[in-house]
């Protein structure tokens, strides 16, 4: 897939570093006229459009209505960054060992900031609804794929889901 209004010097280079993904989506989050046209809002599920996908990297804008969140995910492998447009995300982030939750944190992510993750990361992302709707932009290197979601046990355990063909993804697509 081409778009021919993102900067052609920001698609040609593979991002080598979690900063350099996060430089990409600051410069794109702060450029509506390059995603404006691609604005969606469903209430019934986030929306998702991909802007850029190469073999290094992928480029995807999100609209979030009120109180959508994702399941608890990975990124099949990719090192990732997300640019809060507008609105207010929250982010819940679980460390595993051995299938052992080790750590959690919640992170509230504003309207004009960026964080980053590396491939190893598990998390979920949900709306603020007091904040009203929200966009984010957000980069894999490489494209995601294989990403899997996983479900959050009482017992302090994360257990990764099993999928079918008819099974949804995280409402549809990853963060």
């Amino acid at each position: 897939m081409r778009t021919p209004l993102l900067h052609e010097n920001l698609l040609t280079a593979a991002p080598a570093s979690l900063e350099q993904l996060e430089e990409i989506v600051s410069e794109v989050g702060r450029s509506p006229w390059l995603w404006g046209h691609a604005v969606m809002f469903d209430p019934r599920r986030r929306s998702h459009r991909v802007l850029w996908k190469s073999e290094a990297l992928e480029i995807a804008l999100f609209g979030w209505a009120t109180g959508q969140d994702t399941l608890f995910h990975d990124h099949g492998g990719a090192s990732g960054a997300a640019f809060v447009c507008s609105g207010v995300l929250i982010e819940d982030v679980v460390e595993a060992v051995d299938g052992i939750v080790i750590r959690r944190q919640t992170h509230t992510r504003q309207a004009e900031s960026a964080f980053s993750f590396g491939p190893d990361y598990i998390h979920r992302v949900r709306h603020e609804p007091a904040h009203g709707l929200a966009l984010s932009i957000h980069a894999y290197t490489r494209a995601v794929s294989d990403a899997r979601d996983y479900d959050l046990l009482p017992d302090g355990t994360i257990r990764g889901r099993t999928r079918t063909a008819s099974s949804p993804s995280s409402t549809g697509s990853r963060t």
